[in-house]
């Protein structure tokens, strides 16, 4: 799955604090957020488009040519074009100069917009909305892939001498989405031209949404489109998304906030059932609650919609900061997961087509058996295995697709390990007991007893958490924190002036409670210079069985830290056959629901590869119990890169006597060293 956030750029007071932050200020703030995203290994932004209402997005093509001067590679988008009521001409002619100052990473998303008023603002009767839509887009769709053009129509001034826009898009026409909130008619105008469809998912019961989806895939198919550039986007619960330790605690901290902003909205057509925090949780999109909780939400909206962008919005009246720190959470502790157990081919391939449609893929060679899911991870067609364990498996055929999306899946990898708060920014490995302890990199005395974690902080020494003061006053406090499960840990924040900000993650591993700083300025990771690689290869990408055990098994395996050893839960093992030899590997639980997670050594470790592991994803076991092992994705752990880690070690049964000369080799750091 691919991520998006958006921000339409509401400018409201906090309803529980009352305070707003300046026009500029906000303004300012979408920029450095969208800098922040593309840091931080998000694939788009998106700027909406109001003309009503306490929104300040009325100029979006000045605020994305904003933020193409101060980002190189993360998608630009609009959400939504109010294209109803614009001029088709300088919609061309604007976006593709944005276009062009991107560099070709522009896509737009069109509709006739969520208010009322700027209709008659822009002289124009609301009665004609959809009409206004359809002429418009096919206006715009010829300005933008024809030249010399002339045209007539009911609402604008016919073009009766040759016209060519200019500039002219940077690479053929940008992709067009549609955005489709309460109506078919949108749903419909995407499938009659083939685009994607982005569907709001924002205030309303997943039904009405998956009513609009299903329409859209019916009349796609009944246009006659391939259904391989069928892409679906999804928006995320209104409030913003909002992240803490626990459920409860968020909750706790964004309820008020979320209550009063639903409660006191009162506009027809814009009105969520949801208006208390805990329905809006169980039962809404709100993605809202610990990281475990927002990706099973995302998860379970993916299993009904099958969506391959998932947009999300800060909660835009809360400090700065805190945004920031959740957009991080977000990346860090959904991203991979979601990713990892919901594959899409969207933007796997940048080339454009006349029409911002990607290429098409090359035929399926044979119709593959319903149980099978009809493409791997990449997108490419894959053959079932048979039903015997062990037995031989057919590889994906090697075409240019397959490479592209190693390299897009590689490139965010990578964004995603040099975040700026990531494991390379660890800077100290403390490791605590009952006896109080002041620790390098973080402020205060540091102890644990009866599994509670004690913090005593001094006059002056500030530490945030989830955005709240832990020393309000800054005469000193002392605080409490846990218990924490293991493999699981909370994060604190400190400020440093002028040099970014410290986080101190505090976590369970082995039974003990271990304090990390975390600081960007760490020389780990402002001298990395990216992870070398095998070049992929489709000989490493190979179907297999997961073979469940009649009951989980608890796994022990030792660390990398000396002392410290791992219990995982090991349902079952993966029975594959690679090179012409029959391997198994066990497989443990998955970050995401339902996905398996292998730790493995083969015989490159310790020559061209990290010597004591790596890890690879499998998204989860289809009806038949089929599975798909690419080793091409085949990832370091931390401890490959820094001592400062606790990292597991594979079960003995998991060293492979083979060579697997695919994924990840031994990092620069640790050749340097040696």
């Amino acid at each position: 799955m691919k991520f998006q956030v958006l921000d339409i750029i509401p400018h409201l007071k906090n309803p529980v604090t009352g305070e707003i932050v300046s026009t500029a200020d906000r303004l300012n703030q979408v920029v450095e957020t969208a800098r922040r995203a593309e840091d931080l290994g998000y694939d788009s932004f998106s700027v909406g488009e109001r003309h009503a209402g306490e929104f300040i997005s009325s100029s979006p093509t000045t605020v994305l040519a904003a933020i193409a001067a101060v980002t190189t590679s993360i998608r630009l988008q609009s959400g939504v074009t109010v294209l109803s009521v614009l001029d088709p001409v300088r919609v061309a002619e604007d976006y593709a100069t944005i276009d062009q100052l991107s560099r070709g990473r522009l896509e737009l998303v069109i509709g006739k917009g969520n208010e009322v008023l700027q209709y008659p603002l822009f002289g124009l009767d609301l009665a004609d909305q959809w009409d206004l839509l359809a002429e418009k887009y096919a206006l715009l769709r010829r300005l933008w892939t024809e030249e010399s053009i002339t045209w007539s129509g009911r609402f604008r001034a016919a073009l009766t001498e040759p016209t060519t826009t200019t500039p002219r898009p940077f690479a053929g026409a940008p992709r067009v989405w549609h955005g489709s909130a309460t109506s078919l008619a949108s749903a419909a105008l995407a499938a009659q031209w083939g685009d994607p469809l982005f569907t709001a998912n924002a205030i309303q019961p997943r039904e009405n949404y998956k009513l609009l989806i299903d329409h859209y895939r019916e009349e796609y198919e009944r246009h006659g489109h391939d259904p391989r550039h069928q892409y679906l986007g999804s928006g995320s619960g209104a409030g913003g998304v909002f992240i803490a330790d626990t459920t409860q605690e968020a909750k706790r901290q964004f309820g008020p906030v979320y209550e009063a902003l639903t409660s006191g909205r009162n506009v027809p057509g814009n009105n969520s059932p949801y208006r208390d925090i805990d329905h809006a949780v169980a039962d809404g999109p709100a993605l809202v609650g610990s990281p475990e909780q927002v990706i099973d939400k995302i998860l379970s909206y993916h299993a009904l919609y099958g969506h391959d962008l998932q947009s999300i919005s800060l909660p835009t009246t809360l400090p700065f900061a805190q945004q920031l720190e959740i957009l991080e959470r977000f990346a860090l502790e959904v991203i991979p997961a979601v990713r990892a157990a919901a594959p899409t081919t969207l933007w796997a391939d940048a080339t454009r087509t006349p029409a911002g449609r990607r290429p098409p893929a090359p035929p399926n060679p044979t119709p593959l058996p319903a149980s099978q899911p009809p493409t791997t991870s990449t997108g490419a067609p894959m053959s079932a295995p048979t039903d015997t364990p062990g037995s031989p498996t057919r590889r994906i055929s090697p075409d240019r697709e397959f490479e592209t999306a190693w390299a897009d899946w590689h490139t965010a990898h990578e964004r995603h390990r040099a975040s700026p708060h990531g494991f390379l920014a660890v800077t100290h490995l403390h490791w605590l007991d009952a006896s109080p302890a002041r620790l390098d990199g973080a402020p205060g005395t540091w102890s644990v007893e009866d599994d509670v974690v004690r913090l005593a902080l001094g006059a002056g020494e500030r530490v945030l958490r989830d955005g709240q003061e832990l020393n309000a006053d800054g005469s000193g406090a002392t605080v409490f924190l846990g218990p924490i499960s293991e493999r699981d840990g909370l994060n604190l924040r400190v400020e440093d002036a002028g040099a970014g900000h410290t986080v101190i993650e505090l976590a369970k591993r082995g039974g003990r409670y271990v304090v990390r700083p975390r600081h960007p300025l760490n020389p780990l990771l402002t001298g990395y210079r990216g992870t070398p690689a095998y070049a992929p290869s489709t000989e490493y990408a190979v179907s297999g069985i997961s073979v469940p055990f009649a009951e989980p098994r608890p796994t022990t395996v030792g660390a990398a830290v000396e002392g410290i050893q791992h219990v995982y839960e090991a349902p079952g093992e993966i029975r594959f056959r690679l090179r012409g030899n029959d391997l198994s590997l066990t497989a443990f639980n998955g970050h995401a629901p339902g996905t398996l997670s292998v730790l493995f050594t083969d015989a490159t470790s310790g020559k061209s590869t990290y010597a004591a592991n790596r890890s690879l994803t499998v998204a989860a076991p289809g009806p038949d119990g089929t599975v798909w092992l690419d080793f091409n994705r085949a990832v370091n752990l931390p401890c490959a890169y820094t001592d400062l880690a606790t990292c597991p070690l594979p079960p003995a049964e998991n060293r492979l006597p083979v060579p697997i000369e695919a994924g990840e080799q031994i990092p620069y750091e640790r050749q340097d060293a040696s």
